[in-house]
């Protein structure tokens, strides 16, 4: 391989992996409300889980669990989802801050008796979950990072 070849090789992979992800900008509030809506559109566990709190974490259900309980329980679910959208940060601190985020459930237009009933009961999973009244949702600064918190 030519040395050109080699440069034009390595100019695309860095940014082929700066177009995918990988890490979260959550050193702002509005960065970490718009990765963590970001990690859940991709149903990215291990992404929503980097940008919660850990005390939020524990014992909630995460979206890949949530939507194949939902599939389990009418298979018209399948494409069950949510769409979650960051909205601007209203209240901040140093280390608090409150955003908003618009969350629009999808694919439950055919579902079952049973399929909706499972839909009532099952409660939201990460990060939906956090959600408060109007959509709201609040946000801590630890170690330089802003995480979502209860």
């Amino acid at each position: 391989m030519t040395s050109r070849a080699s440069v034009a090789m390595t100019l695309i992979a860095a940014l082929v992996l700066a177009g995918c992800g990988g890490s979260s900008d959550n050193t702002t509030p509005e960065g970490a409300l718009q990765a963590l809506a970001a990690a859940a559109n991709e149903s990215d566990d291990d992404a929503i889980a980097a940008l919660i709190c850990p005390e939020a974490l524990a014992g909630e259900k995460t979206l890949t669990e949530v939507k194949a309980l939902a599939k389990e329980a009418d298979p018209a679910l399948d494409d069950f989802g949510y769409d979650l959208t960051a909205g601007p940060i209203t209240e901040q601190t140093d280390t608090t801050a409150v955003g908003s985020m618009a969350v629009d459930v999808q694919g439950t237009d055919d579902a079952s008796p049973a399929g909706q009933q499972f839909l009532d009961q099952a409660g939201a999973p990460l990060p939906v979950g956090l959600l408060r009244e109007n959509d709201r949702i609040n946000l801590i600064k630890r170690d330089g990072k802003w995480l979502a918190c209860e």
